[in-house]
């Protein structure tokens, strides 16, 4: 499989779980808290990448005003938060390249924990599955 394809897919992947987790705002309880988080991304159950992230207070508040990644253009015809943190979101997302990929997921989001599992359709149809950890509630 393309190597520059599984990076779009995963971009994408933790593109949707940034940028959806602070849209729970409206729903208390359920939206993830700002700390240190652990991301993992697998496709096709072959491709796996993780890596660590700190998400102050700031960043969650401006993904949940701009549910996209910086450089990206996203769209969501279905966009769906419920109160117990299930969402589900069905969009197209453009780089800065213009590279166009459509996203379809459903997973739930706690303060604590995240899940994703959907198909990126990037020329091919590819599933994934993006899990994210809150380490703690400091950066290093």
């Amino acid at each position: 499989m393309n190597k520059k394809l599984l990076a779009v897919l995963a971009l994408a992947a933790s593109g949707v779980i940034l940028s959806a987790a602070p849209l729970n705002a409206q729903n208390g309880s359920a939206r993830p808290m700002p700390g240190y988080w652990r991301f993992s991304t697998t496709a096709v159950g072959l491709f796996r990448d993780s890596d660590e992230h700190c998400l102050s207070q700031a960043e969650v508040d401006r993904f949940y005003n701009n549910p996209c990644k910086r450089n990206s253009v996203c769209v969501y015809t279905t966009k769906v938060m419920q109160p117990d943190g299930t969402v589900n979101f069905d969009g197209v997302w453009t780089d800065r390249k213009n590279r166009v990929t459509k996203v379809r997921a459903n997973g739930r989001l706690l303060p604590t924990q995240m899940t994703l599992s959907g198909t990126a359709t990037y020329g091919l149809r590819i599933p994934f599955n993006f899990t994210a950890t809150r380490i703690s509630a400091t950066c290093p």
